[in-house]
């Protein structure tokens, strides 16, 4: 079941895992056939993984296609495997563990198929490797078995005895009680061939004990085999006792068949179920989305049903302030018209009335000269002169007026200058306006005015909080693409690259933007601040941004 888990899931590495496990199963049941189809299976799956660590699945996996192989009694293809395996191990690596495993399969496989000085050439390498009996003793026993078998079967006796005592020590030091059946039978076999009766008999008893302990079920059928050779006064016995053995193991494989059958059957009917709960809940998933997107498609349309409104008002909101903004200009063009008219009267006034009458005055004043005493001939003198003097003063003071009323004045430069005023002024700063006295302020769009307004103004606030400075600047230059606003302080000054940016700044950067303009900041610590705004006139601008012009002008 988790094999076709994962398989659906395309997870090849993690499916090959159940695959071999199958194998295994089947394998354990004596259902030879089955269970090399799916440790095949398990290798296609694990090769087309791309996990780093598949490598000693795969080899596990050849291993086991190498045992059932052995099995089938086909060896050749079971050498074929092992060698396999082979390929996947790392023979430089320190724990080379893996690789003296296969090499001791590879000699077992061909003691099982009677080469065994081939049997041999494998099982000597491994053998030389004393370290095993710390690092991996069961591995050792195995190895010192094999061994024992080859040479027993070429008739070389010299070490079987030892290899064989010395394998059974081990596995009965590690507590290895499953392998101890076959140690024990192999000594019999040996002992018997020596003529040994006694001993063979001793060591069949207990690895026949074993063997019913641990149900080592494949050992005692050996074990009773020879028994029947050794002991043949009970041959008859040991006979009835493997006859039941076999019909036990034959009901056994039956009902591990039966069970795996089962199994399969269920893991069908449990990924039928599966999948038609699948279909059932990508349904409802469906239909769930639907509903989430037809609401989500419904929120979307009355946002944006609610921005437009918005979008609306706001344009409705600026068209009222720059109404407000365009009446305010009118209404200070109105009071220089007014301060105009009345410079022109008064100018008018001193000229005809006061400068006449202190003509009259001049003239009554010569007509005295008549009179000769020194006196009145000194205060004559003095009247005149004052009379002269009072009279350069009037007409200087006309003059200027009347130079003043006939000078152009702009509403927009009246506002920063009162802006200066209202801000500087207060703060105790010296302040100074230039500007272009040629260019016609007043015919600059209202947008471009309201923005550069707000502009200096946020500079000069700047200014007076951080500044420390003593005098401002305020330049104005305009030509016939574009307008040009310096405002310069002797203030403290600061790092560009350390200062933080704030608000004021933000909001600066944004209104330049808006024009499609350009600005830029010149200081150093010490040594004051220059920020300059480059915007061009020419541009099309959107709406003035909805803010509160009262206080402005």
């Amino acid at each position: 079941m988790a094999f076709k888990i994962f398989d659906a899931l395309d997870e090849p590495y993690y499916a090959g895992r159940g695959a071999y496990n199958m194998a295994v199963a089947q394998y354990g049941a004596s259902d030879f056939a089955t269970a090399e189809q799916s440790a095949i299976l398990a290798l296609n799956l694990l090769e087309e993984s791309s996990r780093e660590n598949k490598e000693r699945r795969i080899i596990s996996t050849y291993n086991l296609l190498g045992s059932i192989a052995s099995a089938m009694g086909n060896y050749e293809r079971a050498i074929d495997y092992r060698e396999q395996a082979l390929n996947y191990v790392d023979r430089d690596a320190e724990d080379r563990s893996s690789y003296y495993s296969i090499m001791n399969n590879l000699g077992s496989t061909q003691i099982d198929a009677g080469a065994y000085r081939e049997a041999l050439r494998y099982l000597s390498e491994v053998a030389e490797q004393t370290d095993l009996r710390e690092s991996d003793p069961q591995l050792y026993a195995k190895v010192l078995t094999n061994q024992a078998r080859a040479n027993f079967a070429l008739g070389n006796f010299d070490s079987v005895e030892a290899n064989y005592l010395e394998a059974l020590r081990i596995n009965e030091d590690i507590g290895e009680r499953i392998s101890l059946p076959r140690s024990n039978y192999f000594l019999a076999e040996y002992y018997w061939d020596q003529r040994d009766t006694a001993r063979a008999r001793e060591h069949l008893q207990e690895g026949k004990r074993i063997a019913l302990e641990t149900e080592e079920l494949d050992g005692l059928q050996d074990i009773l085999k020879l028994q029947m050779l050794v002991d043949r006064e009970n041959s008859a016995q040991y006979g009835l006792e493997l006859s039941e053995l076999k019909d036990s193991l034959i009901q056994e494989e039956r009902l591990l068949r039966d069970k795996f059958a089962r199994v399969r059957y269920q893991t069908d009917q449990y990924i039928a179920e599966n999948q038609f709960l699948s279909r059932q809940r990508m349904m409802w998933i469906w239909v769930t989305a639907g509903i989430v997107l037809l609401g989500m498609a419904l929120l979307v349309i009355i946002n944006q049903r609610i921005r437009n409104q918005k979008l609306r008002f706001l344009q409705q909101q600026q068209e009222a302030n720059q109404e407000i903004f365009n009446l305010m200009l009118t209404q200070n063009e109105k009071i220089e018209e007014g301060k105009q008219e009345e410079q022109k009267r008064i100018s008018e006034e001193l000229h005809d009335g006061v400068l006449g009458e202190m003509n009259g005055i001049r003239m009554v004043l010569l007509g005295l000269n008549g009179k000769e005493d020194e006196k009145s001939v000194s205060l004559r003198a003095q009247a005149i002169e004052k009379l002269k003097s009072v009279q350069e003063e009037i007409r200087g003071i006309s003059h200027a007026l009347s130079d003043a009323a006939y000078q152009k004045f702009s509403n927009f430069i009246v506002s920063i200058e009162d802006l200066l005023e209202s801000t500087a002024g207060t703060a105790g700063l010296e302040h100074q306006l230039d500007f272009d006295r040629e260019a016609d302020w007043d015919g600059v769009s209202g947008e471009i005015k309201i923005n550069l307004y707000r502009i200096i103004q946020e500079c000069l606030q700047n200014t007076i909080k951080h500044a420390r400075a003593n005098k401002v600047v305020v330049e104005l230059q305009a030509s016939e693409n574009t307008l040009v606003a310096r405002i310069c302080d002797d203030g403290r000054g600061f790092h560009k690259r350390r200062g933080k940016r704030g608000i004021g700044q933000k909001n600066i950067a944004s209104r330049v933007q808006r024009l499609g303009g350009q600005w830029e900041i010149a200081s150093s610590p010490g040594s004051g601040t220059e920020i300059r705004i480059t915007i061009p006139r020419g541009r099309s601008l959107p709406s003035p941004s909805n803010e509160v012009l009262e206080g402005m002008l």
